[in-house]
C-alpha cells in the first residue's frame, strides 16, 4: 500500500489533483488507514498513471473516470497512433529554438516546463528524443555549432537525473539495471528508460554508458536484478553480437535482457531471454507486467 504523496511522485499528479479525482468523479477509491490517511494498491497507481496519461493527452477526467483500464488503454492507444497532442509538440519546438539560443538558462527553464507539464514517459518519447535527433540534424546541417551540443546534453541529462533520483526515492522492487554496452557512449536513452521505470514504482540502478558485460552483470548481482535494460543507438559501431553473448553467459538464466533504442539499431543475434522492445508502449507494458508480479507476489 501507498500513501497519497508515494502516488503523486509515480504519477505526476498531485495530492490535491488526486483528492479531486476521487471527490468529484471517483476515480479511483483508495483504501483508508488507522488515522483516515489514504492508502493506494498496486492497482490503483496502475488507473491513475493510465488516467493521467490520457488527460495529457486532452481527454477530460470527467469522460475518463468511468471507463475501464483496458478501455482507458485503447483510448491511449488510437491516440498515440494520431501523434502527440498539440501542447506537447509546441513544448519540443519552444525547446528547439532555445538550443539555437546561446544563453543555458532558456534552454534549462524550457527544459524544466516540459518536465513539469509532462509525463515521464511522454517526456522521455514526445520530447527529449526527437529533440536529440534534431541537434544531430542541425549540426549536420550547419544550423548549430558543434561546440554547443555538449552543453546543450548536459542540460537534458541534468533533467532526467533529477527526475529520476527524485522517482527512486519512492519505487520498491522489483529491480532493473540500465545501461549501455561497452563502445555504446550514449546515455540518454538508457537514463530516459530508468526515469520511466521508476515512474512505474519499480526500483532501478542506471550503470551509465559503455559498461562491459562483466562490470553490468556485476551491477545487475550486486542489485538483486530481474532485468537487464540495455540503450542501443549504434551497435554496429562495435561488437555488440558478442557482448550480448557475455552478459548472458554471466547471469542467471532467470534474468532477462530487454533491447531499446532506435529501431534501425539492433543486433543481428538475440540470447536466450532476451526481448527486444519496440516504443514506449511496449515497455511500458513490461514494466506493469513486472510491477504487478512483484505486487501480486507480496
Amino acid at each position: 500500500m501507498r500513501s497519497i504523496s508515494a502516488v503523486a511522485y509515480l504519477t505526476g499528479v498531485s495530492a490535491h489533483t488526486l483528492r479531486a479525482w476521487e471527490r468529484r468523479y471517483g476515480a479511483v477509491r483508495p483504501q483508508r488507514g488507522a488515522h483516515g490517511e489514504r492508502l493506494y494498491t498496486s492497482s490503483d497507481v496502475a488507473r491513475l498513471r493510465l488516467l493521467a496519461t490520457a488527460v495529457h493527452q486532452g481527454h477530460p477526467i470527467s469522460r475518463l473516470a468511468s471507463l475501464s483500464s483496458s478501455s482507458l488503454r485503447e483510448l491511449i492507444e488510437e491516440s498515440l497512433s494520431e501523434g502527440p497532442p498539440s501542447h506537447t509538440r509546441q513544448l519540443l519546438e519552444r525547446l528547439k529554438s532555445a538550443a539555437l539560443s546561446r544563453r543555458n538558462e532558456g534552454l534549462e527553464d524550457t527544459l524544466e516546463l516540459c518536465a513539469a507539464m509532462l509525463s515521464p514517459a511522454a517526456l522521455v518519447e514526445h520530447v527529449v528524443s526527437p529533440f536529440m535527433e534534431h541537434l544531430g540534424e542541425a549540426w549536420s546541417s550547419g544550423v548549430l555549432a558543434a561546440a554547443r551540443i555538449p552543453a546543450i546534453t548536459d542540460s537534458v541529462q541534468k533533467l532526467l537525473l533529477d527526475r529520476y533520483g527524485r522517482l527512486r526515492r519512492a519505487s520498491r522492487q522489483p529491480t532493473i539495471v540500465f545501461a549501455t554496452l561497452q563502445g555504446e557512449r550514449h546515455a540518454l536513452g538508457s537514463l530516459g528508460a530508468a526515469l520511466v521505470a521508476a515512474a512505474h514504482g519499480l526500483s532501478c540502478f542506471h550503470l551509465g554508458a559503455d559498461i562491459s558485460p562483466h562490470a553490468i552483470a556485476e551491477g545487475a548481482e550486486r542489485a538483486g536484478a530481474s532485468v537487464i535494460g540495455l540503450s542501443l543507438v549504434a551497435p554496429d559501431l562495435y561488437d555488440c553480437d558478442r557482448q550480448l553473448a557475455e552478459l548472458r553467459n554471466r547471469l542467471p538464466e532467470d534474468v532477462e535482457i530487454w533491447l531499446g533504442g532506435r529501431e534501425r539499431a539492433r543486433p543481428s543475434a538475440l540470447p536466450a531471454n532476451t526481448l527486444v522492445l519496440d516504443g514506449m508502449q511496449a515497455f511500458e507494458r513490461q514494466l506493469e507486467v513486472r510491477y504487478q508480479a512483484a505486487a501480486d507476489a507480496r
